[in-house]
């Protein structure tokens, strides 16, 4: 059995104040209702986190889907997540730190940039990358 604690916010104190950051995520549900959640996260350091898959599944219901984890940057000013999900959470740890370390790249990339950073990323590990029934979902095979 395994276990995942997430939480959905980060807080800072520093000598400024008191930062409470999350991953505010707003879906239109089916039947035309707007939705404001804060992500659920699980953080990885002070300021990267993963968080799970979340889609609108019904006029009511959002499904939080925990076989599909996207890298996410948190600190005092800004907020964002990688704009494609991967199929484990090990390869999203390493996909979200490697970003980070890249000093050729920014959380503030345009999302066609950061396709063809991973592509090249997967390209130097060994692996392919496969699209799933979403074009937001992307699983990578081979490599480490």
């Amino acid at each position: 059995m395994s276990y995942t604690h997430m939480t959905n916010h980060k807080v800072k104190v520093t000598s400024r104040g008191v930062h409470v950051r999350t991953l505010a995520l707003v879906f239109t549900m089916p039947g035309g209702d707007g939705v404001l959640f804060d992500a659920p996260l699980l953080m990885l350091t002070d300021r990267l986190a993963i968080t799970p898959d979340i889609a609108p599944d019904s006029p009511t219901t959002l499904r939080i889907n925990l076989a599909l984890w996207s890298p996410v940057y948190l600190d005092e000013t800004t907020v964002a997540r990688f704009p494609v999900g991967f199929h484990d959470q090990a390869t999203a740890v390493r996909v979200c730190r490697d970003f980070d370390a890249d000093p050729t790249t920014s959380w503030h990339d345009p999302a066609d940039v950061i396709q063809a950073w991973l592509t090249a990323w997967a390209a130097a590990a060994g692996s392919t990358l496969t699209d799933s029934s979403r074009s937001t979902d992307v699983a990578v095979e081979g490599g480490e």
